[in-house]
């Protein structure tokens, strides 16, 4: 599902099929010792911050050249979607319907390099950043989409007025001012009023979701489980202060089992008799 509503306006959401897949998951100390140095190298010089040899990588290969291709029914929907969407749509790899919201609520939930693995096989490229060039210059690491989740989620719980300190504190991610531009919208008439997000690559998706969700005001809490780092939004006006029933279930079995604890070790208990008035 790629429709979504701000007010009585639908939006039409879209992510552009990238053509360097597909992604693979690799060490760093894999990689050849030139290839290394050189990212090292790169990293250094552009004041990111430093990998060690264990580091997981997501590395994006080009896809094989296909020569005389099927009009298949998919490269046929390509075909009308690039049409609908104009002449910025020209040279651009082919489009096809998203849910940004889904996009960006999946890429916070990746806890392991191979779910995001699965993630990237998916959706595609994560940024810009990542095309072109070298494929072990250009990865994204593990360790990086983790310090990208924290951003996107100080993000979600933020206005985008305040997102210059959010940038600040991730300098050492790669082109992270990237994250202050607006995504692309677009206004269509026919055959009904509508607006189109366009998004380049899966960070554009999740910043696109973010600012949907601003631009109608909805307003976002961080469940107050102490080791949980789920957002969620606030749609009603009672007043959450769990992502979830079961986050809400498990700290009241906590503070009951700490209740109980502290009585067992004699916290809050009255002093035996023989004790009293010494």
């Amino acid at each position: 599902m790629s429709q979504y509503r701000i007010a009585n306006i639908s939006v039409e959401t879209f992510l552009y099929e990238d053509t360097r897949t597909p992604v693979n998951l690799v060490r760093l100390d894999e990689l050849p010792a030139m290839e290394r140095n050189a990212r090292r190298r790169m990293r250094e010089d552009c004041g990111l911050r430093s990998e060690g040899n264990d580091e997981q990588l997501f590395l994006w290969t080009p896809r094989p050249k296909q020569k005389n291709p099927r009009l298949t029914v998919q490269l046929l929907e390509h075909r009308r979607l690039k049409e609908q969407l104009g002449k910025n749509a020209e040279g651009m790899p082919a489009p096809r319907r998203v849910d940004v919201i889904g996009v960006r609520d999946e890429f916070l939930k990746i806890v392991t390099p191979e779910q995001g693995l699965s993630f990237f096989t998916n959706y595609g490229i994560f940024s810009e950043e990542n095309r072109g060039g070298l494929p072990s210059l250009q990865g994204l690491s593990f360790a990086d989409l983790l310090a990208w989740q924290h951003l996107v989620r100080q993000c979600w719980l933020q206005i985008p007025a305040t997102w210059e300190n959010i940038v600040q504190e991730h300098s050492q991610l790669r082109a992270v001012r990237e994250v202050l531009g607006v995504p692309e919208f677009s206004l269509a008439i026919e055959p009904y009023l509508h607006l189109r997000l366009r998004a380049e690559c899966v960070r554009e998706a999740i910043l696109g979701a973010i600012y949907l969700e601003k631009l109608e005001n909805i307003k976002s809490r961080l469940c107050k489980r102490p080791d949980c780092d789920v957002v969620f939004n606030l749609k009603s006006r009672h007043e959450r202060e769990y992502c979830s029933p079961a986050c809400a279930h498990l700290v009241a079995v906590r503070k009951s089992r700490q209740r109980l604890t502290s009585t067992k070790t004699g916290k809050g208990r009255r002093p035996p008799k023989s004790s009293r008035g010494k």
